[in-house]
């Protein structure tokens, strides 16, 4: 590849409030609700999102065997349902989130429970073991889930749990087989912490609760201002029937089932007022452009109403920090697909806020002169300060990403600005990215004047959020500051990943060999880390992350790398964590150790996987003409069809026949169309693909 063949291709292809209290109800009193129990269907009336995520009498792989969260939540908050391989853990965990509007932290409250079976005198955690489980499934995403298990010295169990549309209460149905001369509790498993940032909630005394009937108990658990003990309470809300839900269908339930859940889990974490928190628990509790942008968009693929408000919230609190281009980049990005996508002449509106996040990405004072080149003192995506200034390669393509985003943006809804100059800065920039081509690839920096920067200190700075680890695997050289290897990087794959180089570009080909060396890099199991895991702070505890993996599968599944593309695939499967991927896993830590998750479940993972699945897999590219079809479609994704696809008001069910990337015909409403841009209106898509003989 020439000094002068990298160019750009067109994208649009492509304050603490008062601590709440915890109240106890059992069935009777009344409380505001629109239905009773009575009235609840057993079903979803025509929703059909009814999956299962573990089911211990099939061979099917339903994820980690050490460990697996379940979410439920609405806008005002959630509950994490855990299980691990330890006897010791707590049941279920419940958020309280702020009023919207108000700044962190997002949870002013949280409490953990135990619902906790007395027999005989003994005390029976209930949930308990994962080992205990038998399955677990939802009626509606991330609003309700049915958890089977076998409780020790009871038998089995059934626990169905839901949380209201809009109100701060968690309902509750147990069923027990065996019920002589037990009762059922429910047990605080957190009190009052000396913890900085958190406040455990009260919960009024262990109390039996009524039973409604032998074996039955129905009860729920609601948040107020102030402290009331209540005995009885009618319930319950449900869920309204959604029609229009997209999802879809594949060969492998399980994968399909994970994957329809993703959106409505992170919907689950998004405040009203649209803040999107890094992780499903608060131990990650900050807000990032980066992770909500793409977590976004990948909610916009698969269908969820949430993304505006998550990129609002995002530009009018959450300005892009010091140094950290690509954030400028992807705010700009997300606001334009987000366009793309529903045509809302409402993204009109936030344009001259965009306006000067652009324009400062080019101001005199951020170039090196030497080069031509943006520079930063602030490492890309990861943040490391202690590198020094640099050129970053992914920053200076997000400043094109930008550019090129804002202007067609801009254009399409008629806001004026100086689009010549604008872009003939992103031009000029664009021809000075070669420079990062070494050997035949692309590097990670370059230093002020040009020189490749191939190392870095190396600090300890263990980001372990909540955890039990206290450095008891650290070798003496793990406390020492060092210099090691930089590259290679994930971030590399930008180029190609989102446009501005050809996939098949032998240096973007050389570039993703250079990538894969981080596979298994110091450990054996699989998965990607996110740059050279030697120069990683984390040090003994760094190890393979789920979003620079399944980034990663994106980026390969462009270049047709089936069998890298299936390798990802599969490591991240067997390491799902019920309602998404932890950030990443240690490789210091025994393999049966649950604490081998480092930090929560975090939300990007979740985009990257919608996206894998919606972007790059199935080829759904929303376009100013139409909603576009370029498949990269893995085996593992094998009989994909989608069900209520939305772009732009229309709805489309469209079904994948075959894998690979090479289009035979498209057939919209049974007859074959000239091109791969689909009609805009609703209809039903064939989508028929020769196999790749590589797959």
């Amino acid at each position: 590849m020439s000094k002068t063949s990298l160019v750009y291709l067109t994208i649009t292809c492509a304050v603490l409030m008062t601590v709440p209290t915890a109240f106890l109800y059992a069935t009777g009193t009344n409380i505001p609700t629109d239905h009773a129990f009575s009235n609840r269907p057993n079903t979803c009336n025509g929703d059909k999102t009814t999956a299962t995520f573990y089911d211990n009498n099939t061979p099917r792989s339903y994820g980690s065997k050490l460990r697996q969260d379940y979410l439920i939540g609405n806008h005002m908050l959630r509950a994490i349902y855990g299980f691990t391989n330890l006897d010791d853990e707590i049941g279920f965990t419940v958020y309280l989130m702020c009023e919207p509007g108000k700044n962190d932290p997002d949870f002013p409250a949280k409490g953990a429970f135990r619902l906790c079976f007395t027999k005989d005198g003994q005390a029976i955690a209930f949930p308990g073991r994962i080992s205990s489980l038998k399955s677990v499934k939802t009626l509606a995403m991330a609003s309700e889930v049915e958890i089977s298990a076998m409780a020790r010295g009871i038998g089995d169990v059934e626990l169905t749990s839901w949380i209201a549309e809009d109100n701060r209460t968690i309902y509750f149905e147990i069923t027990a087989k065996d019920t002589r001369d037990v009762e059922l509790r429910l047990e605080s498993a957190f009190e009052d912490s000396k913890s900085v940032d958190r406040k455990g909630i009260p919960i009024s005394p262990g109390a039996p609760i009524p039973s409604v009937a032998a074996g039955k108990w129905e009860f729920a658990l609601t948040w107020d201002e102030t402290p009331t003990w209540v005995e009885k309470i009618d319930i319950i809300e449900r869920h309204n029937a959604v029609t229009d839900r997209t999802r879809i269908y594949l060969d492998n339930t399980a994968l399909a089932d994970r994957t329809n859940a993703l959106a409505p889990i992170l919907s689950a974490c998004i405040r009203k007022d649209g803040r999107l928190s890094a992780g499903a628990h608060r131990a990650y509790n900050g807000a990032w452009i980066r992770d909500g942008v793409m977590d976004s968009m990948g909610m916009l693929y698969a269908g969820s109403d949430d993304t505006w408000n998550v990129l609002s919230y995002l530009l009018s609190n959450v300005p892009p920090k010091k140094g950290q281009i690509e954030e400028n980049g992807m705010l700009i990005f997300g606001f334009y697909q987000y366009w793309l996508a529903t045509g809302s002449d409402k993204v009109k509106s936030v344009l001259p806020t965009l306006m000067p996040f652009v324009w400062d990405l080019f101001r005199p004072e951020c170039y090196d002169n030497a080069t031509g080149l943006l520079i930063s003192s602030t490492e890309g995506y990861w943040e490391r300060h202690w590198l020094g200034s640099a050129c970053e390669f992914s920053q200076n393509l997000w400043a094109v990403i930008a550019a090129r985003s804002y202007i067609e943006l801009a254009k399409n809804l008629g806001f004026e600005d100086d689009f010549d100059t604008l872009d003939a800065k992103a031009d000029a920039l664009m021809k000075n990215i070669p420079r990062f081509i070494v050997d035949g690839r692309f590097v990670k920096r370059l230093l002020p004047g040009g020189e490749v920067q191939w190392k870095g200190t190396v600090i300890r700075g263990c980001s372990l959020g909540e955890n039990t680890y206290h450095g008891q695997f650290a070798k003496p050289e793990d406390h020492k500051e060092t210099k090691a290897e930089l590259d290679p990087d994930v971030q590399t794959c930008v180029s190609w990943l989102w446009g501005l180089a050809s996939p098949d570009d032998p240096v973007c080909k050389k570039t993703a060999d250079e990538i894969w060396k981080l596979y298994d890099q110091d450990w054996s199991g699989g998965g990607l880390s996110r740059y050279n895991v030697f120069s990683d702070p984390d040090r003994e505890t760094a190890g393979p992350w789920f979003l620079a993996s399944l980034m990663m599968a994106r980026a390969y599944a462009l270049q047709q790398d089936w069998k890298r593309v299936g390798q990802i695939i599969d490591w991240a499967d067997r390491e799902f964590l019920g309602c998404g991927w932890s950030e990443r896993i240690s490789r210091c830590h025994p393999s049966d150790d649950p604490d081998r998750y480092i930090h929560e479940i975090l939300n990007w993972p979740a985009g990257e996987w919608l996206m894998l699945v919606f972007r790059e897999g199935a080829g759904l590219y929303p376009t100013e003409q139409g909603l576009s079809i370029v498949p990269h479609l893995p085996k593992e994704l094998s009989g994909l069809q989608i069900e209520n696809f939305k772009y732009r008001g229309h709805l489309y069910d469209i079904a994948y026949h075959g894998v690979g990337c090479k289009i035979e015909r498209i057939e919209f409403d049974g007859k074959v169309i000239s091109s791969n841009i689909l009609p805009a209106k609703n209809g039903k898509v064939n989508v028929y693909l020769t196999s790749s003989k590589k797959l």
